[in-house]
């Protein structure tokens, strides 16, 4: 008892450290405007006004092409489970009565 007494002062209460294996604690939430907007101007003073539009062009073709690439792949395992369900089904055969 006396222990966790003292690992609690040191910890202090907004240190956000755990010692419990079972407690998950979120390091970053989410980006909100102030942090878009110092995002933003790094990358400004890093590659300048002149390269933006480039820049963002480039990455807005790149996510085209993901986007592209990922239906692609979700349609091509779907046809493959679709034609894994037909061949696996069991032929339905006419009785003669």
């Amino acid at each position: 008892m006396r222990d966790d007494f003292a690992v609690n002062a040191l910890r202090g209460p907004a240190s956000g450290l755990s010692l419990t294996p079972n407690h998950h604690q979120h390091i970053m939430g989410p980006i909100g405007m102030p942090e878009m907007i110092m995002i933003f101007i790094v990358i400004l003073l890093l590659f300048g006004a002149k390269k933006l539009p480039e820049l963002a062009r480039g990455i807005g073709k790149s996510m085209g092409e993901f986007k592209k690439a990922r239906d692609d792949f979700e349609r091509e395992i779907t046809r493959g489970e679709t034609e894994t369900r037909v061949k696996d089904a069991p032929a339905k055969e006419p009785h003669d009565s």
